[in-house]
C-alpha cells in the first residue's frame, strides 16, 4: 500500500460528500475516520452514475438510452449500483418536471479548509426552481451515512461556498440521497435534504473543524503505520 498517496489524497478530497463522511465533532472519531480510509482500498466510484443523471435531467437524454448507457460499463458493481440508482432518480425527477440549465454544467467551487487544501464543492446539476435558481447535489450511496452534524457541515459547506455569492443570494441548494428500502435491498428512492433542514454551523465552529480535520490527520498516520505494521504490511 502506498500510505503516502492515500494521504495526500485525503489532503486532496475528491469531492465534498465523501470529505464531510470523515469529519466528526470530535478529533478522535475523526482521526479513525481518516485512518479508516487510508487503510481501506475503495474499488470503484460512483461518478460516471452522476454524469448519467446529468445527461438525463440538462441533454434530455431518454430514460431508455440512459439506462441502455449504465448497463454497458465495464465494471459489474457500478453497473449494478447505477441501476439501481436511476431506477430512483430519473423517475423523481420527471415527476417533479425538473430540467437542468446547461450553463452550469460545469460549475464548481474549490472552497478553502486549510493552507493549501481545497474541497470541491460540485452540484450536480442546476435548475430553476419557479423562478429560483436551486443546485442539487446527488449522493448515490446506498445508505444516508451522515450524522446529524455531519449534514450540519455539508449543507454550511455549500451555503458558504456558493449561496454566499453575490450573484447567488437569492438562490438555493438541494442534496438528494437515494438509500436503499430497508425491506428490499434493491430498491432504492430518493430522500430530500434542504437547506432548512438543519441549523448550520457557525464561523467559529466551521473554523473550529477545519483544524480539528489538520489535527487529526497528524493523529492518523501513527494509527495507520502501527495497523500496517501488525499486518506485516510494512
Amino acid at each position: 500500500m502506498d500510505v503516502d498517496k492515500r494521504f495526500k489524497k485525503v489532503r486532496t478530497p475528491p469531492s465534498l460528500p465523501n470529505w464531510v463522511l470523515l469529519n466528526h465533532s470530535r478529533r478522535y472519531d475523526t482521526s479513525r475516520s481518516i485512518a479508516r480510509f487510508v487503510l481501506g482500498s475503495p474499488k470503484f466510484n460512483l461518478f460516471p452514475i452522476l454524469a448519467f443523471i446529468i445527461d438525463f435531467v440538462t441533454l434530455q437524454v431518454p430514460k431508455a438510452d440512459v439506462m441502455s448507457a449504465v448497463r454497458s460499463l465495464k465494471n459489474s458493481k457500478v453497473r449494478t449500483l447505477g441501476e439501481e440508482v436511476l431506477e430512483a432518480v430519473l423517475p423523481w425527477l420527471e415527476a417533479e418536471n425538473i430540467r437542468g440549465l446547461r450553463v452550469f454544467q460545469n460549475f464548481k467551487v474549490m472552497y478553502p479548509i486549510g493552507r493549501g487544501v481545497f474541497v470541491p464543492v460540485v452540484p450536480t446539476f442546476t435548475f430553476n426552481d419557479a423562478g429560483k435558481l436551486t443546485f442539487v447535489f446527488v449522493i448515490p450511496w446506498a445508505e444516508v451515512r451522515f450524522n446529524r452534524y455531519q449534514k450540519r457541515l455539508l449543507l454550511t459547506l455549500i451555503h458558504e461556498a456558493i449561496l454566499t455569492q453575490e450573484d447567488f443570494l437569492d438562490a438555493d441548494a438541494l442534496v438528494l440521497f437515494t438509500p436503499r428500502h430497508k425491506l428490499d435491498k434493491k430498491t432504492r428512492f430518493v430522500k430530500r435534504l434542504r437547506m432548512g433542514d438543519v441549523q448550520f454551523l457557525t464561523r467559529e465552529q466551521l473554523v473550529e473543524q477545519f483544524d480539528r480535520f489538520g489535527n487529526a490527520l497528524d493523529d492518523a498516520v501513527p494509527i495507520v503505520l502501527q495497523e500496517l505494521a501488525r499486518r506485516g504490511e510494512i
